[in-house]
């Protein structure tokens, strides 16, 4: 029953931010204020993962070891809380101080009226940093003693107030409103948090950070911001160059990739979400057998699951886009653009998906600096492989660069993984990456013969007529792979329930 309360939190999350975005769509289309809104959160929502990756990266392993004492645990928790409150304080004060300057580099050849705005809503945005190390302390507390519900209800929460606030901001025609609205959701999270997290802990009040969680705290964060903040340069490079294309073109590229993110995050999201304390906990024992066994069971979840929902989300683009953002101010262009855009990133939204999962195997054994390595790389690719594409293809070379780094990025993991512990990564891995992505490569082709064949359809009958038969000849499709590769249908079962013979539980 938890496992239920557990997905249907993760898609409500999921499905609230589509909502808001639906909403600001409708209101406010593709243009100045959209485009100022999107490069606002562009650089505050960087730093809002870079601080919240590194504690889960960082903390979260250190906080189940010290466990085992309560209040050794309670001290770390008082003390990294601090730690990240002053570095959110030092960010916060920095980024207001140079937000014309940031703007200027997130997108420079985007017009002055659209530079003032972003520049203003920028030093709203960056508020929120104060709050940021705070809730992510609070949900790694809440993930390593396994309550993993109340997390979950707070972001479905927070896009309440945040959908709300561009509601006011339609109404009033101000999207400042928007911007305030987001950083107040912020506030509520965090008491909402709190509230929570009071049984695990109790609130020592204090200025002092030890030594000790300074060193380890400062030298293992380091490496993971960096290779959070590279991996969303990606998004910095595809702003920029899109700025170059006219007004609305930094919003379509945020309307497709919010979108891709969403079909590549929700079920990696909540993997990665569940099984990285297990993960944690063989690596600090050194149980490699074990944790080899919980990849190959996560990675074949995230993969089966992920698989059919890109080729359908790719198949039927162009619907889909129209469905979800095809009113209001959204013109008939901005759809045409928009889908291209979301067909092209949906190329990335396999290696995306299972991104997350391998960053924690990562972070489980303390190699923080393995992430940043392939950032490194990734983002040169994506940088390179943009700029050549956009050259040639406009607006959506950008798309198919940011995809080629993605792929890039997984690549890079598995060989760091094989050169590091290649005992992680079984045979039953790549039976799952070969029958998902073929069974999807078909389903996506019928799929794509379909969407043409029922034009003459209402759009929602369209919708599911084509969704249901891309989904019924993948599963068949899948079932074929798996028996070439050499597993069963019921052994497969077995291994994703985590009751077949040597399987691992979380």
């Amino acid at each position: 029953m938890i496992s239920i309360w557990i997905l249907l939190l993760t898609i409500a999350a999921k499905l609230t931010a589509v909502i808001k975005d639906v909403i600001f769509a409708g209101a406010f289309g593709a243009g100045v204020d959209s485009d100022a809104y999107f490069i606002a959160n562009q650089l505050p929502g960087i730093v809002w993962l870079s601080i919240y990756g590194t504690i889960v990266a960082v903390f979260l392993p250190q906080y189940v070891q010290a466990m085992a004492n309560p209040a050794a645990a309670a001290r770390l928790a008082n003390q990294t809380v601090r730690f990240y409150a002053y570095a959110a304080v030092v960010l916060a004060a920095m980024c207001w101080l140079a937000a014309e300057w940031l703007v200027l580099l997130i997108a420079p050849a985007a017009d002055q009226p659209t530079r003032d705005l972003a520049t203003q809503l920028t030093r709203i945005m960056v508020l929120g940093f104060v709050l940021t190390g705070y809730v992510g302390v609070q949900s790694a507390i809440q993930q390593a003693h396994r309550s993993f519900l109340p997390p979950l209800a707070v972001p479905v929460i927070n896009n309440a107030i945040a959908t709300g606030a561009v509601v006011l901001a339609w109404l009033w025609s101000d999207v400042t409103i928007a911007v305030i609205g987001a950083v107040s959701a912020y506030l509520v999270q965090a008491v909402i948090q709190r509230t929570q997290t009071r049984r695990f802990y109790r609130t020592e009040w204090s200025w002092r950070v030890s030594a000790d969680v300074w060193k380890r705290l400062s030298l293992l964060s380091g490496p993971v911001l960096l290779a959070v903040v590279l991996d969303q340069v990606n998004l910095l490079v595809a702003n920029a160059l899109a700025s170059g294309f006219g007004t609305g073109a930094i919003s379509q590229l945020n309307y497709a990739s919010r979108l891709t993110l969403l079909v590549a995050g929700v079920f990696s999201f909540l993997v990665s979400y569940l099984f990285f304390p297990a993960l944690a906990s063989h690596a600090s024992k050194g149980e490699d057998a074990a944790n080899a066994r919980l990849l190959a069971r996560a990675l074949g979840m995230i993969l089966t699951v992920t698989a059919p929902v890109a080729a359908a989300a790719m198949a039927m683009r162009s619907d889909i886009i129209s469905l979800i953002y095809a009113r209001g101010a959204f013109s008939t262009d901005n759809v045409t653009v928009t889908a291209g855009l979301f067909g092209l990133l949906g190329l990335g939204i396999i290696f995306i998906s299972m991104r997350e999962l391998l960053n924690r195997l990562f972070f489980s054994y303390q190699k923080t600096s393995y992430p940043l390595i392939i950032g490194l790389s990734a983002v040169s690719v994506n940088i390179g492989s943009s700029i050549f594409l956009s050259r040639q293809f406009g607006i959506f070379g950008i798309a198919a660069g940011s995809s080629i780094s993605a792929a890039f990025f997984f690549a890079g993991q598995i060989i760091l993984i094989l050169l590091w512990k290649p005992h992680l990564l079984s045979r039953d891995i790549a039976t799952y990456f070969i029958s998902a992505c073929g069974a999807a490569a078909g389903a996506f082709m019928v799929g794509s013969a379909l969407a043409e064949a029922l034009a003459y359809l209402a759009l929602p009958i369209r919708l599911i007529a084509g969704s249901m038969a891309i989904m019924a000849i993948y599963a068949l499709l899948l079932i074929l792979l798996l028996l070439i590769c050499g597993m069963s249908p019921p052994r497969f079962v077995q291994k994703m329930r985590g009751t077949a013979p040597n399987a691992s539980n979380m």
